[in-house]
């Protein structure tokens, strides 16, 4: 019965048997709490690598718009320059005048001009 009494076992543990245990609890609560702060860590460093990959993503697609967008101003660019050229020439006087020849129009007589005041 003395070895049931002095057992590891039981309410009747020794003071030694007691500390050894509080110690080696302390320890495994220490060792959850570093396993804890690792994943914790992996954790926000995975999410970490994601937002980086996401945000690389969104960049080249909004570098890849960019482009898009630059060459449509060029293509209106030339296109702009082309309507001037166009509208220069649809109004030149020395055409209209030929034209309006053409329809039958002419110059006002001066009888015809009416002056405002």
């Amino acid at each position: 019965m003395k070895d049931g009494i002095k057992g590891k076992t039981g309410p009747w543990r020794s003071r030694a048997n007691v500390r050894t245990g509080v110690k080696n609890q302390r320890k495994t609560q220490k060792r959850d709490t570093a396993l804890l702060k690792e994943a914790v860590l992996m954790a926000i460093v995975v999410i970490l690598l994601i937002l980086s990959m996401v945000t690389a993503s969104r960049i080249k697609d909004v570098v890849k718009e960019i482009s898009t967008y630059r060459e449509e101003i060029k293509a209106l660019n030339r296109e702009g320059k082309k309507l001037q050229g166009e509208i220069a020439r649809l109004s030149n006087k020395k055409r209209l005048q030929k034209i309006g020849r053409s329809l039958g129009l002419h110059p006002p007589k001066d009888s015809q001009i009416v002056h405002m005041k």
